[in-house]
């Protein structure tokens, strides 16, 4: 039944031929031999959530332009040696975004030795990826990989901030969440071209004041973590535009991103910021916020056992009204045994 839908998937992709080809969530044990006989060039290619061990020699042959591979989730583990398929990938010479997620492999450090090689490769992502034993080599090999500007090690069992990435210059993405490290050290500073950082669950305790030194950090998320507190100088970064810091130990909003006296955000292109899950307490007064050209306002009630903030910026009434105007905060407690905020109540 499911080669018959493989069938049916390949009749209407040529009917209307697209650069992106999804053959996913499909059980294929092997690739279908139509795939092979495509004239059409293929750019991005998917065979995520099958049960795939290997990859024909003869794929590169087939679609020597593809840029972007992804393999999430497939068996490879079945197989004690993986060199065949390592070659077959090492042909794709204008691969720029390579997804090896939820693989267990038993040559992890052949891959990244492999992909090396491969300066066309821009965007690695490796979450759920375990690297055992090997994990010391394979961090020292893709900290070579100087060509890349988005990296996920998430949920890769790395214990230690992995300071040795630092040399990756030129990364603008990098998720390190679901690791081990309950520091964030002052190299978090070297990584100077970042956009987008995400430390996610991590049992983060302290962060270094290296991290202003992300002048061009916009995107930061430290969900589910143990911080009670921020770097006080995280008040010079100008150009954060989200912060993420739900489900961790903080008692008041960080002065570090809030004027309390004034009740104004210190860094002015905040749009989103998330502190659901924290033990805030704002007592019996009114808290008043304002957010760069919006002002916000919120009457906490008393009975919330985790009094919370989510303050958003959403597209929700398209042309009709600038966007960046529309802030909204939500008032909740978190409910453990949900895992989501309660009973939300808009306010504004």
């Amino acid at each position: 039944m499911w080669q018959r839908s493989v069938q049916e998937l390949l009749d209407s992709w040529k009917k209307n031929p697209d650069v992106e080809l999804r053959l996913e969530r499909l059980r294929l044990t092997e690739l279908p031999g139509e795939l092979f006989d495509l004239q059409i060039p293929i750019a991005r290619l998917s065979f995520a959530l099958n049960n795939l061990q290997t990859l024909p020699m003869d794929l590169a042959d087939a679609q020597p332009g593809l840029v972007e591979l992804e393999l999430m989730g497939n068996d490879f583990h079945h197989n004690q040696d993986n060199s065949a398929m390592y070659s077959v990938i090492s042909r794709f010479n204008h691969l720029e975004k390579l997804s090896v997620s939820e693989n267990k492999l038993s040559d992890p450090d052949e891959l990244i030795r492999t992909l090396l090689s491969m300066k066309s490769v821009t965007k690695l992502l490796a979450f759920s990826f375990p690297m055992g034993v090997h994990v010391g080599q394979c961090l020292s090999h893709i900290s070579e990989m100087k060509q890349l500007t988005c990296l996920d090690l998430s949920v890769c069992n790395i214990h230690g901030f992995p300071s040795m990435l630092e040399k990756l210059a030129n990364l603008t993405s990098l998720d390190l969440s679901y690791n081990r490290f309950c520091t964030v050290p002052k190299e978090i500073g070297n990584f100077k071209e970042l956009t987008q950082l995400s430390l996610n669950g991590c049992s983060i305790s302290y962060i270094s004041e290296g991290l202003v030194e992300l002048d061009k950090l916009e995107h930061l998320r430290l969900a589910f973590n143990e911080l009670s507190s921020l770097p006080d100088n995280m008040k010079q970064m100008k150009n954060l535009r989200s912060v993420v810091l739900s489900n961790n130990n903080f008692v008041e909003l960080p002065s570090c991103i809030f004027d309390i006296e004034t009740k104004q955000s210190l860094l002015p292109v905040l749009e989103s910021f998330q502190i659901q899950g924290n033990l805030l307490d704002f007592g019996d007064s009114q808290e008043s916020l304002k957010f760069g050209i919006a002002s916000v306002s919120a009457t906490p009630s008393r009975l919330l056992q985790r009094p919370s903030l989510v303050i958003d910026s959403e597209e929700i009434m398209g042309d009709l009204k600038n966007p960046v105007q529309l802030h909204e905060v939500y008032l909740g407690y978190f409910n453990y045994f949900t895992s989501c905020v309660s009973r939300p109540m808009k306010v504004l």
